[in-house]
């Protein structure tokens, strides 16, 4: 899917893959003894074909992420070898001059937080403070990626929802601060605390 030079050839392999992914899923495939050299290919070699096409503009880089990932699933929150060799994607499309690149990693990231939710791990301090770095970003200053971050935010409040009164200065408050930025006095730790300063608010996405 992405060695084949083909653009066409690679958009019905990524189809075929997308259609597969549902039946995977209810199997048990990751208990096979073969899995474990699946694995290993998906991490080493397809994560830097997949730097490659992103890097490359191909317009279908984050679903062949995507479809990747949900074939990974568990695999991800095992140890952090794995999940880094994705990450290191995505968080290069937030860098990028490219608008569309930067709404994709979006996406992605949305899909990252299932994986996170359904593994349960949402809860770990770790995963939220990872999950939250893009979301406080001031970069990007658009609508769509301002829509993108919200529903991510939404997300995360509702899956949390639980846990929410120990999480007020690690959700909550970054939530409060993306959707109406600092208040007309900014507080202290505004001042003193770099991070407050990458809060998005929809003016300063």
């Amino acid at each position: 899917m992405l060695e084949e030079k083909s653009a066409c050839t690679r958009r019905l392999a990524l189809k075929a893959l997308e259609a597969a992914v549902p039946l995977l899923v209810k199997s048990n495939y990751q208990e096979l003894p073969v899995w474990a050299e699946v694995r290993t290919t998906i991490s080493r070699d397809y994560t830097s074909l997949l730097d490659t096409a992103r890097s490359e503009k191909d317009p279908h880089w984050h679903q062949m992420w995507a479809a990747l990932v949900r074939v990974m699933n568990r695999d991800l929150c095992q140890g952090s070898s794995i999940i880094n060799m994705f990450l290191s994607i995505v968080e290069a499309g937030f860098r990028c001059p490219e608008l569309s690149i930067r709404e994709q990693s979006f996406d992605c990231w949305r899909l990252l937080v299932e994986v996170f939710s359904n593994n349960k791990q949402m809860n770990l301090p770790k995963r939220m403070k990872l999950i939250c770095i893009p979301l406080k970003s001031s970069k990007s200053k658009t609508e769509t990626i301002a829509l993108k971050k919200f529903d991510i935010w939404w997300y995360l409040l509702n899956e949390l929802s639980p846990h929410l009164d120990g999480l007020a200065d690690t959700i909550f408050e970054p939530f409060i601060y993306f959707c109406f930025g600092p208040s007309f006095k900014p507080p202290l730790c505004y001042y003193f605390d770099d991070s407050f300063q990458e809060y998005g608010a929809p003016g300063k996405m």
